[in-house]
């Protein structure tokens, strides 16, 4: 039940974090509420951007289709 709690607790707190530092930090990045939750799952891999599509598409172009 204290567990519950807690992660209730960090709800509210890592949201009014991210409020705080997207109004005041920023430079482009955008900030989540679960970038400061410690209960949040973190998503693995490497995220798809921009920068990194264009990498990602020349590997498999030069790969054959099967069938």
């Amino acid at each position: 039940m204290a567990d519950g709690h807690g992660r209730n607790a960090w709800v509210h707190t890592s949201l009014l974090c991210a409020l705080i530092a997207n109004a005041f930090g920023g430079k482009g990045k955008h900030f989540k509420p679960s970038d400061f939750d410690p209960y949040a799952k973190r998503q693995r891999g490497i995220p798809l951007t921009r920068e990194n599509i264009n990498e990602l598409r020349s590997m498999f172009q030069g790969m054959k289709k099967k069938g």
